[in-house]
């Protein structure tokens, strides 16, 4: 079908943050000729293009609705263990379509154009506009849309409520997030003693390397254990080791070795809290380590009001129970473009509808049963249609009015 061969075609086309993102952008303004929809693009950055679909509403001068997604995806290799090419969109024989993007997020941003161009081709009337935006820097920092929100462009949108990403669950209810999780990247330089490979010195950078890695280890078991014991990502901090670095000679012991470490951090932990318990990682191992901060994006103060009062809330609410989909109001595992269009100051909630499938994202062999993507469009289609249908004297002329002050973040003020 249509539906399907538009994501596959979308995947076969490689967007890491190594790629040149022409061909994208290329794709999403074929689809729009196609559709008669305005498609413009905004240069945030070099080679960092954010698209922009316009589907008109009936009046114009009413808050738009954004449905927000990202085209960048991590990077894939063959080699590590896919069944299939992971830009191939292949479909397995499980019905499956297989491939890097189709959990996060390419199936979401096809979502989003299949919902509309089928509401327009059966002559559905939406009271306001609503536009697709799909960044291409959310891997790396999302630095796109913070630049973004801040534009006179965005700004003319006039945007009263954002629909973005969220994540895949194996669980019956779909996740709808509001709340956001900070995240921060931290290096430990650790200095030794230098010498040759053929003997053992003593304190060694590999030495206080691995003491911290022990500490490390112990902390990240621990906070695992917290993990098995919630369903709300916001109730415990995920850390990992994600490399390190130095120059290797076979025959000589580094004095220098660098290791990286990512967190995103509970919602009662501050980077501030974190830094003092790394530093106890660095006194237990009493050696010469010195720790900087590599990337930090926190998830803000406010997340968006989940009951009667928010009439956009409402509105997904009564599409999850016409559906008869059950869903859960959860913490992002980390943070996402959303996170800068609610510091904007614009209520929003992110959503991937994707439920009861094994959690692939970024993995190797990355898939999507396609059952799965078709009841993902249906609800898209479904929330998209009750969103841009509110009626102007249910919405509030501050789109800020559906944002709540988190006490429980001590980001808070």
């Amino acid at each position: 079908t249509q539906e399907i061969e538009t994501l596959r075609e979308y995947i076969r086309l490689s967007t890491t943050r190594q790629d040149d993102f022409s061909p994208a952008v290329d794709f999403f303004k074929r689809l729009g000729a196609e559709q008669g929809i305005e498609v413009t693009v905004f240069e945030a950055n070099p080679n960092d293009p954010i698209v922009i679909m316009k589907w008109p509403g009936q009046d114009p001068s009413l808050q738009s609705i954004v449905i927000l997604s990202h085209i960048d995806v991590n990077s894939a290799c063959y080699e590590d263990g896919w069944t299939y090419p992971p830009f191939s969109g292949a479909i397995n024989d499980n019905c499956e379509i297989v491939g890097r993007g189709t959990q996060a997020q390419k199936s979401v941003t096809i979502q989003h154009y299949e919902a509309l161009r089928q509401l327009k081709q059966n002559n559905v009337t939406l009271l306001r506009t609503v536009y697709i935006i799909a960044t291409t820097d959310q891997t790396t920092g999302s630095n796109g849309i913070k630049h973004f929100v801040q534009t006179k462009t965005f700004q003319d949108m006039n945007v009263g409520f954002t629909l973005g990403i969220g994540g895949p669950t194996d669980q019956q209810e779909i996740s709808l997030f509001n709340r956001f999780k900070t995240q921060y990247v931290i290096r430990l330089d650790c200095y030794g003693v230098s010498g040759s490979s053929a003997v053992y010195p003593n304190s060694t950078a590999a030495d206080f390397c691995g003491s911290v890695l022990k500490a490390y280890n112990k902390y990240r078991e621990g906070q695992y254990k917290l993990s098995l014991r919630t369903r709300d990502s916001g109730d415990y901090t995920a850390i990992n080791y994600i490399g390190g670095r130095t120059i290797i000679e076979y025959g000589m012991i580094p004095a220098h070795l660098a290791a990286y470490y990512v967190a995103d951090l509970a919602l009662n932990t501050t980077v501030e809290d974190f830094i003092e318990i790394v530093r106890g990682w660095i006194m237990g191992a009493g050696g010469n380590i010195k720790p900087s901060s590599v990337y930090k994006e926190e998830g803000g103060s406010y997340y968006t009001r989940t009951d009667d009062s928010n009439p956009y809330y409402v509105a997904i609410q009564e599409a999850f129970n016409e559906l008869c989909i059950p869903f859960r109001i959860l913490t992002t595992p980390s943070t996402t473009d959303t996170t800068s269009i609610v510091k904007a100051g614009i209520p929003a909630f992110g959503l991937t509808p994707i439920r009861n499938t094994q959690v692939l994202v970024n993995g190797v062999n990355e898939r999507l049963p396609l059952t799965t993507y078709f009841e993902g469009l249906r609800i898209v289609k479904e929330i998209v249609t009750r969103l841009a249908n509110i009626p102007e004297d249910k919405v509030a002329d501050d789109p800020s009015t559906y944002l709540q002050s988190d006490k429980c973040n001590k980001y808070s003020n």
